[in-house]
C-alpha cells in the first residue's frame, strides 16, 4: 500500500448508554472527475472574442542592450564595444 492506514477511536456517549468503536482503515478511494459540472461559471466569453497579440521577438531581442539576470553571463552587453 502506498497511504497510511489510519486508525481511529469513535465514541458515543447519551445519557444511557456508552460506545466505543476502534476504527481501523484506508481513506476513501478517490472518485471519478466525469460527467461532473462546474460550480461556477468558467467561461469568459469577452477574452475568448479578442484576436491573440503577436509579438515580433526578433525586433524586441534587436533592442536589448545587456543579458538577462536569469542569464549565465549577467549583465554582459550584447554588443562588444571596437576600439
Amino acid at each position: 500500500m502506498y497511504s497510511k492506514k489510519y486508525q481511529a477511536t469513535l465514541v458515543i456517549q447519551t445519557d444511557e448508554i456508552y460506545w466505543l468503536y476502534e476504527i481501523n482503515g484506508l481513506p476513501p478511494l478517490p472518485k471519478s472527475m466525469e460527467h461532473v459540472k462546474a460550480k461556477i461559471d468558467a467561461d469568459n466569453k469577452t477574452y475568448d472574442s479578442m484576436p491573440p497579440i503577436r509579438h515580433n521577438f526578433i525586433r524586441e531581442n534587436a533592442k536589448l542592450r545587456s543579458t538577462a539576470v536569469s542569464s549565465t553571463i549577467k549583465g554582459a552587453p550584447l554588443v562588444k564595444k571596437h576600439k
